[in-house]
């Protein structure tokens, strides 16, 4: 056996097991059955964004701004006990990470 063929099952195992710890697989089988949820994900917030993933604290703070207005914030590990549970999710759920 390769030692590439040996890094390529370690990291798939550990893709795997990331993936069912963090609560992933729940969400991806819940969204999968009809729960709807929506899920930003920000690289980057800086004063001066550099980078096509970065945004400014201004524009950030009026888009949380925005969602706090007009949708139903949830924190990601609220979200996915939701959704494990089997629960329905507020209307228009969103999830932000960082």
């Amino acid at each position: 056996m390769t030692l590439r063929l040996i890094a390529k099952r370690v990291a798939r195992r550990a893709v795997a097991s990331a993936a069912f710890y963090t609560g992933y697989c729940a969400l991806s089988e819940a969204l999968a059955a009809g729960h709807r949820a929506r899920i930003l994900c920000y690289h980057s917030i800086a004063e001066r964004p550099a980078g096509p993933f970065a945004v400014s604290t201004m524009v950030f703070a009026r888009q949380m701004q925005l969602l706090r207005e007009q949708y139903s914030l949830l924190p990601m590990d609220q979200l996915v006990s939701l959704l494990r549970q089997g629960e329905p999710l507020p209307p228009r759920a969103v999830a932000v990470t960082l």
